[in-house]
């Protein structure tokens, strides 16, 4: 086992200036909105609103031909949503990690996906929760650094779902020209 482990491990150092790689990690902020549905409360059918932030960073990410790929880590506010049956939704702070990757349409515009999971502390009630997230987004850069993005993707947790919109910034300070 220890044999094939240095194996690999060899054969990626060697192959790394074949493939061209660039180093893209960075930093992104996002503010928006998610669209819940509780699942906790049976008579409950309709959909509740909160504002959202969040702050992403890609600490390794890499940009092989027209993919970027990396992890990132990712530290989210959600508030609170408005009374609704004499019920309220409390918000929360989740952080969560997972796999990113990007698909360079053109030297603007990319496509991604976000796979990940996570978890989140509800907010005065101290009650914590797992959960799982995928993601899709459209960036495209304003620059060779920085981007504008809007997102989209489903939250799946015990007691609820949810739906995020946000609009995000990023940069990318280590992108070489390609």
């Amino acid at each position: 086992m220890k044999k094939i482990f240095l194996f690999t491990v060899l054969f990626i150092f060697i192959s790394l200036p074949v493939f061209s790689i660039n180093y893209s990690g960075g930093v992104k902020a996002s503010f928006g909105q998610s669209v819940l549905k509780n699942r906790s409360l049976n008579y409950e059918s309709d959909l509740r609103e909160a504002l959202r932030c969040e702050l992403q960073l890609e600490p390794a990410s890499f940009i092989v031909s027209n993919f970027d790929i990396g992890i990132y880590l990712q530290l989210s506010y959600q508030g609170d949503t408005n009374i609704n049956n004499y019920a309220k939704l409390i918000g929360y702070t989740a952080l969560s990690l997972g796999l990113t990757t990007s698909y360079y349409i053109t030297d603007c515009y990319t496509i991604g996906l976000m796979l990940g999971t996570g978890y989140s502390i509800t907010n005065k009630l101290m009650i914590g929760s797992a959960f799982l997230e995928c993601r899709l987004s459209n960036s495209y850069f304003i620059t060779k650094n920085v981007s504008l993005s809007l997102n989209c993707g489903l939250i799946y947790k015990k007691e609820r779902f949810e739906i995020p919109f946000t609009f995000s910034i990023a940069y990318k300070p280590f992108i070489k020209e390609r």
